[in-house]
């Protein structure tokens, strides 16, 4: 995009994607929106988001990338003129596993700005025309709002190291990470744990584990960018390297919902009810992500239906 105006007055970035999207204009991401444009009747509509990118755009040429992700989808929008890359990302599924490999970085540094040379990168292919409505968003984003250090690190009788955060959330962790390249860091989350080790029936048939391929780089701060859990526990594998402690700053629970003001609340003399208030407030926050999401598998009937839900 080559801009020849000397004054940009205005600039929007109206932006959607079958998939969940990020998008970056000459390197700097666009807005702090996550798991956009969110679940959606795909074939009834298409949501798309809108943003403020006049101090993203400068004079002459600008880069406009998407980075697309399968979300509850499977695609995304491009031009037909458009290149695309399957990039350091990969083995993302919402809800359950994301795979990063850093090694990769270094092939794609810049991708997002217009110096970046796409020559060998692959076309990507032209849809056909959305025959569903394009409808601006009507609720609010989700975005991260909450951050949790650790309660607790334990030491199973199995030899596993084990993250307690203290209370369920969704949301994803992030972790700071030093380690000779090729090696595979594995978070494996849960709700719960079972004998003293990390649960597993939980999550049913999904995977909730996310992996991260280091660099040799030192330290590396990583986390999932199209994915969340809900989970209390993180149990990891091959870190610390170097059989170290794991350091309780060196992993956060970076909690994820739909921004929306809190408009009531419960004062009570007895902490049971003051207690069951910030319980039941804390539940509904990890289901909700535009509208509620019921949890996996439900097969009984769901208290969260009778919630009252307003944007």
């Amino acid at each position: 995009m080559n801009m020849e105006s000397t004054h940009i007055q205005k600039a929007r970035l109206y932006i959607t994607s079958l998939g969940l999207y990020e998008a970056e204009i000459n390197g700097k991401r666009v807005g702090d929106h996550v798991l956009a444009p969110g679940f959606q009747p795909f074939k009834h509509r298409h949501v798309y988001d809108t943003y403020d990118v006049t101090e993203a755009v400068l004079r002459g040429r600008n880069a406009i990338d998407p980075l697309i992700a399968d979300g509850w989808y499977a695609s995304g929008l491009f031009g037909h003129t458009e290149k695309g890359e399957f990039g350091n990302l990969y083995g993302d599924r919402i809800g359950a596993m994301e795979i990063y490999d850093s090694r990769k970085e270094s092939v794609i540094k810049g991708w997002s700005t217009a110096s970046f040379d796409n020559g060998d990168w692959l076309s990507v292919e032209e849809l056909p025309p959305l025959t569903a409505a394009l409808v601006p968003s009507d609720g609010p984003p989700v975005r991260k709002l909450t951050e949790l250090q650790p309660k607790e690190i334990l030491q199973t009788v199995s030899g596993k190291v084990i993250v307690d955060f203290g209370q369920n959330f969704a949301g994803c962790a992030r972790i700071t990470v030093s380690g000779p390249s090729d090696t595979s860091i594995i978070l494996r989350h849960a709700e719960v744990l079972e004998n003293g080790e990390i649960g597993t029936k939980s999550p049913r048939t999904a995977d909730p584990t996310d992996r991260f391929i280091l660099n040799g780089t030192c330290p590396q701060v990583w986390e999932p960018r199209f994915t969340f859990h809900g989970f209390r526990y993180v149990k990891t594998s091959n870190w610390p390297v170097n059989h170290t402690p794991l350091e309780p700053e060196a992993i956060t629970d970076i909690a994820v919902w739909s921004d929306m003001n809190e408009q009531g609340g419960l004062n009570s003399l007895t902490n049971s009810w003051t207690n069951f208030t910030a319980t039941s407030c804390g539940l509904y926050k990890t289901i909700l992500f535009i509208f509620p999401l019921t949890a996996r598998s439900v097969m009984d009937a769901w208290v969260g239906l009778t919630m009252p839900t307003f944007s």
